[in-house]
């Protein structure tokens, strides 16, 4: 506060001093005479001094002394001789007011120059202002031409200094003035800045704009996509269930039809043309189901105890059959390292192990396939990296081939498809099941050599809880003794009925169908209540009118307890979702597994208290 006074104050007493001298100098102060009035303030002589002596040599040297030079050898007179009172005296007040501006000023322009200065050098060589350096040189010497001489001049009269001086003044004035179009910009500067300013805000609001456009733009395509995922979604499922339905019926009427074994050998022959084709087709529909829960992050992975060797032996075996039709040779190679239980989704682990040998059996003729298995990166805590090689001697892939062979729809060239067959899936399937399972896939191949794919997936140390022995399926369904068991069977599909009828019955069960889920519905409230209730009933998901989720709940509400097992060509999320929240036992999808289906059944009916509930 103080320090904000002092200026004030400064002020004040400057402006104060001037204004008493000119108080001092009012017509009333002078002598009351008339030549007060008529006669010069001063007379000619004392203006201007004695006549200019002879030019005086210096006593000692005989030489000429420069400051004599300057003064004109004494002729010039020094500015206190001329601001003189009316009595003739220096009239010292004024002198000293004049003094003091004088100096205040050039405090003022050194330390402008001297901030000029150092602004000037903190720029990059390249970013320099000269001509503004230039004027502030110009600047400099009008201060030591103007207020240090006039200071000067009070006591010492060197005006032929002042004129020396005004030369390099003169030279730096023209320096600056000869070329002073390129000031303008220095000049203009304010008005750039507020065009530049005014240009960043106009870019910034057209930026914006554009921003906005493009996000609402990228919003639509979003919301397009996710339409576009929705409606393949529903494709896919629709198309799942409307394939999945026939080929319950190619692939379970034709193990109905082997199963009795009273075919010739070409019957025969061409009934596993038959069934083979189905599953083929089951896997093209499998595949493309897969790819598409993988693309839209619909796939779960489930960490489960599991019994790793016979998940390992169980998924070679499924390309056996097909090996020894090409006379392929499989070899099994497990570590002693590797634990026996450990935790991970064997399904998946299953999946991937199989889409390997499927593809190195499908390019590989009269040559070996082995499969190595071993363990690393194992932490204190059990868990680690489950490594598996799968290799083969088969045709090979070259460097272009393998960039690719991990793309969807992609095989090693357009003639694959057509003499190996496949969709090119699986593969992709594999990787992306690997990845997911916190491992990935390489492969190394050369053509005419052979190819080894390796695959690594995560897994946990295996809990405490018992894990039950691996069971491999029974060959076939009717070695399930269902005897005594009542099963409702509810399904819109007449093909679908009597395939499931057919096996049920050849197990030895009693089976009541029904075509409608309404109808299924009453039938078995009814059973309920008269204290007759089935042992199990078998839903289909997707019935007219009245669907297998509305008569679950419709079942569930009547307070029967009757263990209901969905039978659905639906094997989307979604589906399953809805019918256990629905209230069923299991969820199965077709073509059924019958064998499976079969011990389910045994299973949920034998279960204390569902058949008296």
């Amino acid at each position: 506060m103080r320090r904000a006074l002092v200026p004030g104050i400064l002020v004040l007493a400057l402006l104060a001093l001037p204004a008493w001298l000119i108080a001092q100098a009012r017509p009333g102060s002078q002598p009351p005479t008339a030549a007060a009035h008529t006669d010069p303030l001063w007379a000619p002589a004392d203006m201007c001094g004695p006549p200019a002596p002879p030019a005086r040599v210096h006593a000692d040297a005989g030489e000429l002394h420069a400051l004599d030079f300057f003064t004109g050898w004494g002729s010039y007179m020094p500015r206190t001789h001329c601001v003189v009172t009316q009595t003739g005296e220096t009239d010292w007040a004024w002198v000293v007011f004049l003094i003091v501006f004088n100096a205040i000023i050039i405090v003022g322009y050194l330390r402008i120059f001297s901030f000029w200065r150092r602004a000037y050098l903190a720029e990059q060589e390249r970013d320099r202002n000269k001509k503004l350096m230039q004027l502030a040189w110009i600047f400099l010497f009008c201060a030591v031409c103007g207020y240090v001489s006039s200071i000067v001049l009070f006591f010492w009269p060197a005006y032929r200094l002042l004129a020396i001086m005004l030369v390099p003044l003169g030279f730096f004035t023209w320096r600056f003035a000869w070329n002073i179009e390129p000031f303008r910009v220095a000049l203009s500067a304010k008005r750039y800045q507020r065009e530049l300013h005014e240009e960043l805000e106009r870019r910034n609001a057209e930026l914006e704009r554009r921003v906005e456009a493009a996000t609402a733009q990228l919003r639509d395509a979003m919301d397009a996509a996710n339409r576009a995922n929705e409606i393949k979604g529903r494709f896919l499922a629709n198309m799942s269930h409307e394939i999945r339905t026939p080929v319950t019926a190619i692939i379970g009427f034709s193990e109905a039809i082997l199963s009795e074994g009273t075919l010739d050998t070409q019957s025969r022959k061409h009934l596993e043309i038959i069934q083979d084709n189905g599953e083929h087709l089951l896997g093209v529909i499998n595949d493309v189901l897969d790819h598409s829960k993988l693309e839209t992050g619909a796939f779960t992975i489930e960490h489960k105890d599991i019994e790793i060797r016979p998940i390992i032996h169980e998924a070679v075996n499924a390309s056996i059959p097909e090996a020894k039709r090409k006379n392929n040779r499989f070899e099994i190679k497990i570590d002693t390292d590797v634990p026996d239980l450990l935790s991970t989704d064997g399904g998946r682990l299953r999946q991937i192990l199989m889409n390997l040998t499927a593809n190195a059996n499908k390019f590989t003729h009269e040559g070996n396939i082995e499969v190595r298995v071993g363990v690393s990166d194992i932490t204190d805590q059990g868990a680690g990296m489950l490594r598996v090689e799968v290799s083969d001697s088969g045709i090979g892939m070259n460097q272009e081939q393998m960039e690719s062979c991990f793309l969807a729809f992609t095989q090693g060239d357009f003639s694959t498809t057509r003499v190996f067959g496949g969709t090119g899936l699986g593969l992709t399937i594999a990787r992306d099941l690997a990845r997911a399972m916190g491992g990935d896939i390489l492969v190394e191949s050369m053509p005419g050599v052979g190819t080894t794919f390796r695959f690594s997936v995560a897994y946990d140390r295996a809990g405490q809880s018992v894990v039950e022995p691996h069971k491999a399926p029974s060959a076939a369904p009717w070695h399930t003794d269902l005897s005594g068991h009542s099963v409702l069977v509810v399904d819109d599909c007449e093909d679908n009925r009597r395939l499931v009828s057919f096996w049920l019955r050849k197990a030895g069960a009693e089976v009541t169908l029904s075509a409608h889920g309404q109808e299924g519905a009453s039938l078995a409230i009814d059973q309920h209540n008269r204290s007759k209730p089935f042992d199990a009933v078998l839903m289909d998901l997707h019935m007219p009118g009245f669907s297998g989720v509305e008569c679950i709940r419709a079942i569930r509400d009547a307070g029967v307890s009757t263990p209901i097992i969905v039978l659905s060509a639906d094997i989307m999320p979604e589906g399953k979702a809805s019918a256990l929240g629905a209230g069923c036992d299991a969820y199965a999808t077709k073509p059924v597994d019958f064998p499976s289906l079969f011990r389910l059944l045994a299973e949920l009916s034998d279960r204390p208290g569902r058949a008296a509930a």
